[in-house]
């Protein structure tokens, strides 16, 4: 009983493991896709390069009409891949992947 018991728990702990590598794994593959998003760019080439957001929501930042497209994070990030257009001309004016890399379009600054 003990040796299932103790298999049990183990197959447990290895299955957490191997999910969290795998998470951080797709998320540095998605990260990677937006952080090569550059200020400018339309929405048709952020589809190319980063692919569908997992969710669009729309905001007004200082009188300006923006869209935030979010990407699929992982658990352990607080800020997710995100790429956000002036909606008025359709073009990339911010990109934020985690806490430690931003980009913003000098005109915002």
């Amino acid at each position: 009983m003990e040796k299932y018991l103790l298999t049990v728990v183990l197959s447990i702990i290895l299955a957490i493991i191997v999910y969290n590598i795998v998470e951080s794994y797709e998320y540095a593959k998605i990260e990677a896709k937006v952080k090569a998003v550059k200020i400018g760019m339309s929405r048709i080439e952020v589809k190319k390069i980063a692919g569908e957001p997992q969710h669009i929501k729309c905001f007004t930042d200082n009188a300006v009409l923006t869209e935030h497209w979010g990407y699929k994070h992982s658990s352990l990030k607080s800020t997710p891949p995100m790429v956000v257009f002036d909606a008025n001309n359709d073009r990339v004016i911010k990109v934020l992947c985690g806490e430690d890399y931003r980009i913003i379009d000098d005109k915002l600054k």
